[in-house]
């Protein structure tokens, strides 16, 4: 059985016309099968419990130096931060979370170049 390749069937679907009044690509759609035993799924191994927002924000962050809940709902929305969905609910990895923060906003101090003699 093979897997249902999603990209190259929209695409199909795009150069399609309409029929009858009815979209082609919808109702070939229906009828699709998809063998869930081949599918990979992302494996993770979670160091840690899970925490909801405000206990992320706490675990991180100084009480002075906190951002909102705002700003992480932001970076989860673009996916700028590792974070696990359970139904409609987020979770986060303080660990997982903590080292995708220090990896990408970890900003490089100035290296000193010997002073320039004669100049």
């Amino acid at each position: 059985m093979q897997i249902c390749d999603t990209y190259n069937r929209t695409m199909q679907a795009e150069d399609k016309r309409l029929a009858g009044g009815r979209n082609q690509a919808s109702q070939s759609r229906r009828g699709l099968r998809v063998d869930y035993d081949d599918i990979m799924m992302n494996e993770i191994t979670l160091k840690g419990k899970l925490v909801d927002a405000k206990q992320l924000l706490n675990e991180l962050f100084d009480q002075d130096a906190r951002p909102s809940i705002r700003w992480l709902r932001q970076q989860t929305k673009a996916k700028a931060i590792p974070f696990i969905r359970i139904g409609h609910l987020v979770f986060f990895d303080v660990d997982m979370v903590r080292a995708a923060l220090s990896a990408k906003n970890l900003v490089a101090g100035r290296h000193l170049t010997t002073a320039r003699t004669g100049v």
